[in-house]
C-alpha cells in the first residue's frame, strides 16, 4: 500500500475521530450524561479505532486492510447511536461524519479486494 494513495481515506478517518472527540466531550459535559453512556462508548471505540486505521495506512501497514471492516462496522454503529440524540449538534456532526467514513472504508475495501 501506498501512503499517499490512501491521503482521502485517512482525512475522513481523522475527521470521524475528531467528530467522535467532540461527540464525546459533548455527551460527558452534557445534563445527562448517564443516559449518554452508549453513545459515548461508541464514539471511545470509532474514535480509537479510526486513529489506529489512520496510522496504519500512514504507514503502509499490512495490518490495514485487516482492520478496515472493523473501522466500517464501528462508524456505522457510532452513527446509528448518535442518530438517536437529534438534541445534539455534536451528535449530528458525528452522525454525519461516521456514515462518511463507514462509506470511505467500505469502498475502500472494494478498491483492496479488486
Amino acid at each position: 500500500m501506498e501512503s499517499q494513495k490512501y491521503q482521502d481515506v485517512i482525512q475522513d478517518l481523522l475527521d470521524c475521530a475528531k467528530s467522535c472527540e467532540q461527540c464525546i466531550i459533548d455527551s460527558i459535559s452534557g445534563s445527562y450524561p448517564q443516559k449518554m453512556d452508549k453513545c459515548i462508548r461508541l464514539a471511545r471505540d470509532c474514535k480509537d479505532v479510526c486513529t489506529l486505521q489512520a496510522r496504519y495506512l500512514s504507514r503502509n501497514s499490512p495490518i490495514a486492510q485487516h482492520l478496515m471492516n472493523i473501522c466500517e462496522d464501528l462508524c456505522r454503529l457510532c452513527a446509528e447511536e448518535c442518530a438517536q440524540h437529534p438534541h445534539s449538534k455534536e451528535c449530528k456532526d458525528c452522525y454525519k461524519s461516521c456514515m462518511r467514513c463507514a462509506d470511505t472504508c467500505r469502498k475502500q475495501m472494494a478498491e483492496l479486494v479488486s
